[in-house]
């Protein structure tokens, strides 16, 4: 399975993750905006490739967008509303690319990619979690 916040935040004090103290930050404040026990679902996009990181947590009720803006600081975007549909592309096989779109009440889509999202060697973790989150919601 991909990251779950748990397993995010113990990479980033063994330092195993790229900009770890950049990870940190974003942690600290997590800790400071949100209660843990409340996140229904964590999705760390593109932290194993060289594209722009975003953040997801999933709540009951909508869900919180994390990422870097051109000025290194952090952008966290709240969207509250209930998810009204879902699309799942799925390949034929489990480890294979997987395409989740979520679309809320308040018109807000995240679209989740398993290829997109990661990089070669996190791919099937990737499906897995994709799987896992349209089951859930």
């Amino acid at each position: 399975m991909a990251l779950n916040y748990n397993e995010f935040k113990e990479y980033v004090r063994q330092r195993e993750l790229n900009n770890y103290r950049s990870y940190l930050e974003v942690i600290n404040n997590i800790n400071e905006f949100y209660d843990e026990k409340d996140f229904k679902f964590f999705y760390p996009r593109n932290v194993f490739n060289d594209q722009e990181t975003e953040l997801l947590i999933f709540f009951k009720d909508g869900y919180v967008s994390i990422r870097p803006d051109i000025d290194q600081k952090w952008v966290y975007e709240h969207h509250y509303g209930k998810v009204i549909s879902k699309s799942l592309v799925a390949s034929r096989y489990t480890a294979d690319i997987h395409e989740l779109t979520i679309t809320f009440e308040n018109g807000k889509k995240v679209v989740l990619d398993s290829r997109d999202d990661s990089n070669p060697d996190w791919l099937s973790d990737y499906s897995k979690v994709i799987r896992e989150l349209f089951k859930l919601i």
